[in-house]
């Protein structure tokens, strides 16, 4: 039997998880659920606002922010407003020697340019260079300290605005005012047009007069606060409200200069871009190369160079093992400083080449021919730097084929060389020259103002004289391209930096009739510079001719040159052209952008380009947008071009036809794109994309709203596992209703035959458990069941009454029940004064009534006695077998039977008899008690029903006594010859009231009847005799006790084997699941007093139930546990989550050594 039990306990362990883990199962599907509806809701809203916005994004109704993949975007939106108080200068701060004028401007509240001209700007001072301006004409420099934004509040009358200087000069710089370091200057910088604003600064200074003077640093040129605005320096300068101000500029005067000079040629440059193969695949880790800097590209092929840099033309190379090298070129102005640059590798050129290991040596100069320190050359993976003397030496593994040679050094533009290696040379010897690309700015001249054509001469010659040459040439080679029939100009300048030089130039025979000199001599006077010039006639035969300009006398040099004579027309590869759309579908009326590179293949050759682009149907039948424009290509020209179109032009296929027109020629390229209409616009079965997309949102919502609100629901119910209702009992003519089940509107139906199998109802007082009880009885009264209640309260007569209490009444139409169902139940009410009273089951079987034995008379001791004495008539009454419930024995309050409450527990071990064998007679018990705990042993190992309603401390109930008992004096008069037929008739209407529970009138009928009777008993003479109740005999009792604890002894014996055995086979192990402890009574009645019922309850519990009892304050749980296991529970202890204090739990050991 224990091991049934045991049995038993584990599969209410196994059903407790399987539960658990429905549940849990259950809240994650819903979770999910609910976030697929949110997720939905917004996905389709969005996309229903997105469609919709969509059309205006390209009309001007939003801001369009384009951007690319990969580049993370950051919008800034700002509000502006008027200030009172500030000026904004902006400009170029540059030297031109000699100029003396002190400069100033008048200032009013404006936004203004103010380009300023020194003497003296000293590019190598320390610190570097600054602009200064004041209120007063004269500064003392030797004195400026650093001032307080206060200082220029009260001077400008500012409090309490958020463009008071305390609120603007909020950090600190510093400055070198010749050799003097002045530090923690109060400070604030400017904007630039990209929302850079850490490179043009401000600061307050004073001198020893108190005079405020305003300094900013003069940096590289660049754009300013305007993309449209070139500038070195931008300040903010303040003046009263409502006033103008004169403000005087100056520079440090503590700058020296050399002759000549002038600053601002550089240029902030960004290039990014992406690689890829021909198939338009990212090549990861593609190694580019931009201005002597070497970048690895990301998993997506994209580069990206920041570096400043001088206005020009630069190359850059990509190269990545089994590709060939690819080498393009971009021109940088300060108009086009930000630059993308996508280039395409190809596969290397397959084939079988021998391979080689050639010497490949030689210099790396720059454009001084002076040697560069550590300049990386490289062919084909293998890499070398040059030494002091710009020498480099590779001993590199190559094929017998073209290879790159590659210089770099960062600050210089990249260099390279294309090497035929088929011969198999054993020694290859190549001289590169790198080009700076961001000079040390020296002093220029600047004859005529700050901007003429020499200012790359004057820079080129101040720049020879410190290396100290004797003199300047200005070119070293003549390479001249002329077309048949046509000439060109070329000049060779000379710069003397020594004694005054006298010069003769003369010319080889070859080149003397296409070639003019303007003079065959020239003198050069000391630190001046002279030019030849030379006129190319394009006359003589198709051919290349090579010769050297001579020159002679004061200095002997020869400069070659090679001048080749073509066709007058040019050959149709003088030209590459490619587009790249940057969307290939575009909508009506949107703009189709695109990507023009042109690049010029004449080398030394300069030429207009007329460009015209249309976009015309594919069948050529109509252009809808066309647009013209005029470029001069030097090299490479990269356009940005857009072509606006039609909003009525119809969905298809259209091609972007390019033309370009140059020397006669035409060159032209076509693209295919689609016109599409909107998204939203488009229709499946005759509806609009758009209103699928609303339809899908408003259901979503819908949806979404109805399952929050059945979360809602669920949440507030106090029984959330889920019923599978095809498990429970159908309808039926042996099934009965309960009600409904727990928080539905579904019937609880109960098959009333399973009562043969016997049923506990147990709560505390005032909780119910009488009236369920109750229902139970009246539905088995309803069904032709005999019902006999052992009551020990006097509480059951309103069985025979029907119901006429309005507030249980006002719950009828909850169950479907109206006020007429009220109705009361026949049968009859005894009570019982002497514990040995004889109750004849059979006498007391009536289908379909209830008898009611009140045992409020019997004193607690005999309350074992009687119950003892009635089973023992069920076993004396002989009954037979039946598969039907034919008798249902009720007993209330059998907690009494406890010793604890006055009882000797004869009376229960009689009803555990009456459990295991009541049954196969169609006899069912209904025990009715305070706690589930009462019932223990073989009682509650033979219940098959068990209804458990609020337990909460015992309190006492109020006790009905009943007045009527069964008459008996009829008899005695009729076996006196009496007529008694009146008697009997008024006898058996005060039977009839009592059976429906009418006593008032039962009450009227006895005060008539009982005179009667007397006065009858008067005319004989004689005295009636008492009734005689009819008592068992107490040794039979004794000995039905006996019987039933020789049973109990049998079980208990068996279950000490059992017990022995399963210690054998558990290896003496104890079953913590089955050890009784003492009880822990939760919020909701529920008592659990093992291991095994708490694993049962839990899971089912509340979680506001179980938080009363497990909080940040106390643990109930974990202290119930330490009765088990003090260490686990202290590991309970800090568990405040029932689904981790389940799993914990479930992970305690079942048994014990």
């Amino acid at each position: 039997m224990k091991e049934g039990r045991s049995q038993k306990y584990t599969a209410k362990s196994n059903t407790a998880l399987a539960t658990l883990r429905t549940e849990l199962q259950k809240e994650s599907r819903e979770k999910n659920i609910e976030m697929f509806l949110l997720f939905l809701a917004i996905l389709s809203t969005t996309s229903f606002i997105l469609l919709f916005t969509s059309h205006y994004l390209s009309t001007g109704y939003a801001v369009y922010v384009e951007s690319r993949a990969g580049d993370i975007t950051q919008i800034v939106i700002e509000r502006t407003f008027p200030t009172l108080y500030w000026n904004g200068i902006y400009g170029l701060a540059l030297r031109v020697p000699g100029f003396t004028e002190q400069l100033s401007e008048t200032f009013s509240g404006e936004i203004g340019r103010q380009d300023l001209f020194f003497d003296c700007i000293d590019t190598a001072a320390e610190g570097g260079n600054e602009v200064y301006a004041s209120t007063v004409l004269t500064i003392d420099f030797s004195s400026l300290v650093p001032a307080t934004p206060e200082e220029v509040d009260t001077y400008i009358g500012c409090s309490g605005r958020v463009d008071c200087a305390v609120n603007t000069f909020t950090s600190s710089m510093w400055i070198m005012i010749g050799s003097r370091n002045v530090t923690d200057i109060p400070s604030t910088h400017t904007y630039r047009w990209d929302g850079e604003n850490n490179i043009f600064d401000i600061g307050i200074l004073k001198d020893a007069s108190g005079n405020i003077v305003y300094v900013s640093h003069i940096s590289n040129l660049q754009k300013g606060y305007s993309p449209n605005v070139t500038v070195n320096y931008q300040m903010l300068i303040p003046t009263p409200e409502s006033t103008s101000i004169t403000y005087y500029f100056f520079t440090d005067p503590n700058d020296e200069c050399p002759a000549g000079g002038g600053i601002g040629t550089t240029v902030e440059a960004t290039v990014f871009g992406f690689v890829k193969d021909t198939l338009g695949n990212p090549i990861a880790n593609a190694s580019v190369t931009f201005a002597g800097i070497t970048k690895n590209t990301t998993s997506t092929g994209y580069y990206n160079f920041t570096t400043t840099l001088i206005p020009g033309t630069y190359n850059i190379i990509a190269q990545k093992l089994a590709y060939d090298d690819k080498f393009e070129y971009i021109n940088i102005s300060f108009e086009n400083y930000t630059i993308q640059k996508n280039i395409t590798l190809s596969p290397a050129t397959p084939g079988v080449f021998e391979t080689i290991i050639p010497h490949i040596h030689g210099y790396i100069l720059d454009t001084s021919d002076l040697p560069l320190l550590d300049s990386q050359v490289s062919i084909s993976g293998s890499s070398t730097t040059t030494d002091i003397y710009g020498y480099y030496s590779l001993y590199p593994s190559l094929t017998t084929q073209n290879h790159s040679l590659i210089a770099t050094l960062e600050g210089y533009n990249n260099n390279y060389s294309i090497i035929d290696f088929s011969s198999s040379p054993t020694e290859v010897k190549v001289n590169l020259t790198l080009t700076e690309i961001n000079p040390v700015q020296e002093q220029l001249v600047f004859p005529t103002g700050p901007y003429t054509e020499e200012n790359k001469l004057a820079e080129i010659i101040e720049a020879a004289r410190k290396n100290g040459d004797d003199y300047w040439i200005s070119t070293k080679e003549i390479k001249k391209e002329v077309r048949r029939n046509t000439f060109a100009e070329e000049s060779v300048g000379i710069y003397n930096f020594g004694e005054a030089m006298s010069l003769v130039f003369s010319l080889p025979p070859e080149l003397e009739d296409i070639i003019i000199l303007e003079q065959k001599s020239l003198t050069i006077q000391p630190d001046s510079f002279g030019e030849l010039k030379m006129t190319i006639y394009g006359t003589a035969p198709l051919g290349t001719y090579v010769g050297n300009l001579s020159i002679s006398g004061s200095l002997e040099q020869n400069i070659p040159i090679t001048i080749k004579i073509v066709e007058r027309r040019m050959p149709i590869e003088a030209m590459l052209i490619k587009a790249d759309l940057f969307n290939t579908k575009v909508n009506k009326g949107d703009t189709l952008k695109y990507k023009l590179s042109l690049q010029n293949l004449l080398s030394e050759q300069n030429y207009l380009v007329s460009i015209k682009a249309e976009a015309v149907a594919t069948n050529g039948s109509k252009v809808y947008a066309e647009k013209q424009t005029n470029e001069e290509i030097q090299t490479m020209l990269t356009l940005l071009e857009e072509l606006q179109l039609p909003d009525d032009i119809p969905n298809g296929e259209y091609h972007l036809e390019i033309e370009a027109k140059y020397f006669n020629l035409v060159s032209r390229i076509t693209v295919p794109f689609q016109v599409t209409q909107p998204l939203y616009l488009y229709a499946f079965f005759g509806i609009p994309l758009w209103m699928y997309l609303a339809i899908i949102s408003f259901l979503s919502f819908i949806l979404l709203s109805l399952f929050i609100y059945k979360r809602h629901l669920d949440k507030m119910k106090r029984y959330k596992v889920a019923v599978d209702y095809s498990t429970l009992p159908q309808p039926g003519s042996r099934v009965i209703s309960l009600g409904h089940i727990a928080e539905t509107n579904k019937n609880a139906l109960f098959e009333i035959d399973r009562l043969t199998v016997h049923t506990i109802v147990a709560g505390a007082t005032g909780m119910g458990k009488s009236i369920s009880a109750q229902v139970l009885i009246e539905e088995a009264l309803m069904k032709n069941v005999c019902v006999i209640v052992f009551d020990p309260t006097a509480q059951w007569s309103g069985m025979l009454r029907k119901c006429e209490d309005k507030k249980m009444i006002s719950f009828y139409p909850k169950f479907g029940l109206k006020p007429s169902d009220a109705r009361g139940f026949p049968g009859n009410i005894r009570a019982v004064k002497d514990a040995r009273q004889i109750i004849d089951i059979n006498k007391y079987f009536a289908p379909g009534h209830v008898q009611i034995f009140t045992l409020n008379k019997l004193q607690p001791k005999d309350m074992d006695i009687f119950v003892a004495n009635v089973i023992r008539q069920v076993f004396k009454s002989d009954p037979k077998e039946s598969p039907e419930l034919k008798i249902l024995l009720v007993f209330d309050e059998v907690h009494r039977l406890l010793p604890k409450f006055g009882g000797q527990g004869e009376g229960f071990l009689q009803i555990e008899r009456g459990c295991r064998e009541f049954r196969k007679w169609g006899i069912g018990q209904l025990l009715i008690s305070q706690v589930m705990n009462d019932f223990v042993g073989e009682i509650k190992a033979n219940i098959n029903t068990e209804i458990q309603t609020r337990t909460v401390e015992e309190g006492d109930l109020e006790r009905i006594k009943s007045k009527y008992g069964d008459s008996f004096l009829k008899s005695q008069l009729e076996e006196l010859k009496i007529d008694v037929f009146d008697l009997k008739m008024e006898l058996k209407l005060v039977k009839d009231k009592i059976m429906v529970g009418n006593f008032s009138v039962v009450d009227i009928y006895l005060e008539g009847l009982k005179p009667r009777i007397v006065k009858q008993w008067e005319k004989l003479g004689k005295t009636p005799k008492k009734k005689q109740i009819e008592l068992a005999d107490m040794d039979e009792i004794k000995r039905s006790v006996e019987e039933a604890q020789r049973e109990r002894s049998k079980i208990e014996d068996k279950e000490k084997i059992q017990a022995i055995e399963e210690k054998v086979t558990y290896n003496k192990e104890e079953n913590m699941e089955e050890k009784q402890l003492e009880p822990i009574t939760f919020d909701n009645g529920m008592m659990v007093s093992t291991l095994a019922e708490l694993k049962d309850v839990l899971p089912n519990m509340d979680d506001d139930i179980f938080k009363i009892h497990v909080n940040e304050t106390k643990n109930e749980i974990a202290a119930w546990f330490k009765q088990l296991s003090p260490e686990f529970a202290t590991k309970l202890n800090p568990i405040m989550e029932k689904t981790k204090m389940i799993e914990e739990i479930n992970n305690f050991p079942s048994r014990t050594k």
